[in-house]
């Protein structure tokens, strides 16, 4: 597994895990606030914008004990969809090709963008 995280920073959030399998290759990102984003991804290619609104990783609200309210949960708004994902669920690109890897740094930057250094 590699993992590509933020350097320079206390708190090193992870962006990206790429996990190599014999198999496959599997590209799992990390994104909060997914609302913020919500026209990139409307417009994003279709092998992007399906990972935010298919079905895997659609919340069980399997952590509602605590008044409906779940930590692990991502809720955001699709084309006029309100869509719950479980948090260990979501994001994963499976089988990612060399060829649209730019729209995948793409997408990882509207989410992080470069910080000004001074």
């Amino acid at each position: 597994m590699l993992i590509y995280r933020c350097q320079g920073v206390k708190s090193q959030t992870v962006y990206a895990r790429i996990y190599l399998r014999e198999e496959d290759i599997i590209l799992r990102l990390f994104f909060n606030n997914i609302d913020k984003q919500r026209a990139y991804i409307e417009q994003a290619p279709d092998h992007i914008k399906q990972v935010f609104s298919e079905p895997f990783g659609n919340c069980q609200h399997c952590h509602d004990e605590k008044d409906g309210q779940c930590r692990f949960r991502k809720s955001y708004t699709i084309e006029d969809i309100f869509i719950e994902k479980c948090n260990g669920n979501t994001f994963w690109f499976f089988q990612p090709r060399l060829d649209t890897m730019s729209e995948y740094i793409n997408l990882v930057t509207a989410f992080y963008p470069p910080r000004k250094r001074n």
